[in-house]
């Protein structure tokens, strides 16, 4: 399995577009950014619609009270905390499919 990074992403984008790396770069980096900061500082149950691509949400996972450790077999409560989600639109399901 080939593991894609941001830089691959970035070259694929200059590729297409034809545009300077550093401009390339910035844009990338700033959406990833914009991405992050809205899931990190927003409260759970925010959606983060792209069309043709898919679903980001925050939702919130409630305290566990009888967790486990697997490194320590330690038991103990689990704090609450959000999680993301994705759900995949309904075209990148469709290319998924393909073969």
């Amino acid at each position: 399995m080939k593991n894609i990074t941001k830089n691959d992403i970035i070259d694929l984008l200059i590729q297409r577009t034809g545009e300077k790396r550093d401009i390339t770069a910035k844009l990338v980096n700033e959406v990833f950014t914009v991405l992050r900061d809205l899931m990190s500082s927003a409260d759970s149950g925010i959606c983060i619609k792209i069309h043709d691509f898919g679903v980001f949400e925050v939702l919130p996972v409630k305290t566990r009270k009888n967790s486990k450790k697997p490194q320590s077999a330690e038991t103990g409560p689990k704090a609450a905390r959000r999680e993301i989600y994705f759900q995949p639109g309904i075209y990148l399901k469709k290319a998924l499919k393909k073969p």
